[in-house]
């Protein structure tokens, strides 16, 4: 299924991106469900950001800002939430800014230099995340089982890769 997925901020946005590079991620679900628990003589409850599929298992992701950690009612309900997640046998994750990488750095800038071209920011972004997901994001496993020697191939790819431009 190809449908949009809802985010709440450009920190949503960018965890979105990064999960759409990566190549174990079978499919995302945004606020998948509503968490419900008793602590403390309250009951709490929480939504989580999204819900990835993954050929690993499920991956409860949130997404939280780096200023906000510290904060103890920010703590209390990412370690709730977390136990909650993990006594199910599935992953959790609390997803902050990417590390910083600037546009001369990604080497995409190069695309545009000396044409007298302006690049748009969102390009600028979306660029800078590409270089990252693929430079960065690493699966925790191999998304699928390495091909036996000797094995043949899809004669079918949906994308033909076997192009090389020449210079």
């Amino acid at each position: 299924m190809r449908d949009h997925v809802i985010y709440e901020s450009r920190l949503e946005l960018t965890r979105l991106l990064f999960a759409d590079f990566d190549p174990c991620v079978r499919r995302i679900l945004a606020q998948p469900f509503l968490l419900k628990a008793v602590l403390e003589g309250k009951v709490r409850k929480h939504i989580p950001d999204y819900l990835l599929i993954t050929e690993q298992g499920p991956l409860v992701v949130d997404v939280k800002p780096s200023g906000r950690l510290p904060k103890p009612e920010v703590a209390f309900t990412v370690a709730w939430t977390r136990q909650v997640v993990e006594s199910r046998g599935w992953e959790y994750e609390v997803w902050s800014e990417p590390p910083a990488v600037s546009w001369r750095t990604s080497g995409s800038w190069r695309a545009t230099a000396g044409t007298g071209c302006s690049v748009p920011s969102s390009w600028t972004s979306f660029a800078v995340l590409n270089s990252m997901a693929f430079s960065r994001i690493k699966p925790q496993a191999p998304c699928r089982p390495p091909r036996a020697a000797g094995a043949v191939r899809d004669p079918s790819p949906s994308v033909d890769r076997t192009h090389r431009y020449r210079s």
